[in-house]
């Protein structure tokens, strides 16, 4: 089987009328920081080792994007030092990683080290690699990059196998549930006014219910209210129930409560006697906080450094 070495020169700007000649291509990769290691796959294997990066890092209209990431993809597998290609559906996962920036040089090498071995296990136990990879994986791998795991994981862990890492993922997606249940504070709970309720949500799973239902993005909005002081009331009819608009409302540093954001279902426009109810909360909120404005702030902001209150505190007035 014939090996094409073809595209890599192109985009290095190396290409020769006899691609045979291969040495100015690994000059050109060592001075981009790819070993002998590396080097020696891209002999064996040559364009097809980049296959997995097709459609997400690999562009044949933009060399030098195409370059820069199959770089970053050599040196990631040589740092593996395990002188093969990983397995075909493991490296095909990649792009659904959630890889900060799609930036492959952010990849520890550990971590796809200890994904490449448990995915050679689960071979030679005859699981089917795509599902195997998709349920086992993926998940974890997300969890790392998403939830700040792969700022605070040391070595050691990683180096302690793919078993270990999916531990620390179930114990995070408990936390993350307990998290999601506890409420946070409400300067006012709930309040009557004219044909309107207003339903404080407390909760991120009180977030994600009235996202569902009212098919907006109000669920992802539980890390501002548990760090911010942010607040989102439910706008329902008083003698239904049924749900009329989403209303978040935000305390500035004076400790004066406005209107953040007012949204009907799917974000549309609401009525303007809707508008009229909320001036009625605006004015009960700013009542109930008048008192002890800084008091609120605080307490509404349960990671104080994330809305640097430290640094606010010489401007408060009061």
């Amino acid at each position: 089987m014939s090996v094409n070495h073809a595209l890599l020169p192109s985009w290095l700007g190396t290409s020769q009328p006899d691609q045979t000649a291969l040495a100015p291509i690994k000059q050109a990769l060592a001075e981009r920081g790819v070993n002998a290691r590396a080097w020696r796959l891209y002999l064996d294997y040559g364009d097809a080792l980049f296959t997995p990066l097709d459609e997400v890092w690999i562009d044949p209209a933009s060399p030098d994007a195409s370059v820069t990431n199959a770089v970053s993809y050599l040196k990631l597998l040589q740092a593996c030092e395990m002188d093969v290609p990983p397995p075909l559906a493991l490296a095909k996962s990649l792009p659904v990683w959630e890889i900060p920036d799609m930036d492959l040089s952010r990849v520890p090498p550990l971590l796809l080290r200890a994904a490449w071995k448990a995915t050679a296990a689960a071979e030679y136990t005859g699981d089917d690699l795509t599902q195997f990879v998709d349920r086992k994986i993926v998940p974890v791998a997300r969890w790392f990059f998403h939830s700040g795991a792969c700022q605070t994981t040391d070595g050691n862990l990683l180096k302690a196998g793919w078993d270990s890492l999916a531990k620390r993922r179930e114990a995070w997606v408990v936390e993350q549930r307990r998290l999601d249940q506890r409420e946070w504070a409400m300067p006012v709970r709930w309040l009557e006014w004219d044909a309107y309720r207003f339903v404080g949500l407390t909760s991120k799973a009180a977030l994600a219910e009235e996202g569902e239902a009212m098919y907006h993005c109000v669920g992802d909005y539980g890390d501002d209210c548990r760090t911010r002081p942010l607040r989102i009331y439910s706008v329902r009819y008083r003698a239904s129930g049924r749900r009329v608009a989403t209303l978040s409302v935000a305390m500035d540093r004076a400790g004066a409560w406005d209107i953040d954001q007012l949204k009907g279902v799917r974000n549309g426009e609401v009525e303007a006697r809707v508008w009229h109810a909320v001036a009625a909360l605006l004015g009960t909120l700013r009542q109930t906080c008048r008192t002890n404005p800084a008091e609120w702030l605080a307490r509404m902001c349960e990671k104080a450094s994330d809305y640097v209150l430290d640094d606010l505190a010489s401007d408060l007035p009061f």
